[in-house]
């Protein structure tokens, strides 16, 4: 959509143009959108424990957000992966909304 030259660096501001499906085509507006610093943490969480946390705690140390990804989703009820994912996420849910 834009030449590297006009691409925001991460956390930066950055602008670009719109056009108003309502005007004339020659006429534009101007949205504003930011860069958001999102950290990714991925794992098994079989089950969610005191180092998942910890690990979480430190991507938001760098990163206004974190997205958590359940892997190995399509296993359970076995000796390795003894939750669901729907399990999993209720756990880390409910460890997360802890206050502190």
């Amino acid at each position: 959509m834009f030449p590297n030259s006009q691409l925001a660096k991460p956390g930066i501001e950055r602008e670009t143009l719109i056009a108003n499906h309502k005007s004339p085509p020659t006429t534009t507006s101007r949205a504003v959108t930011f860069m958001v610093n999102r950290g990714l943490y991925v794992g098994r969480f079989q089950p969610f424990h005191q180092g998942h946390l910890e690990a979480i705690q430190y991507v938001l140390k760098e990163a206004e957000e974190a997205v958590i990804a359940i892997g190995s989703a399509q296993y359970s009820h076995n000796t390795n992966n003894p939750f669901t994912a729907g399990e999993r996420l209720v756990m880390i849910r409910k460890l997360l909304e802890k206050p502190g």
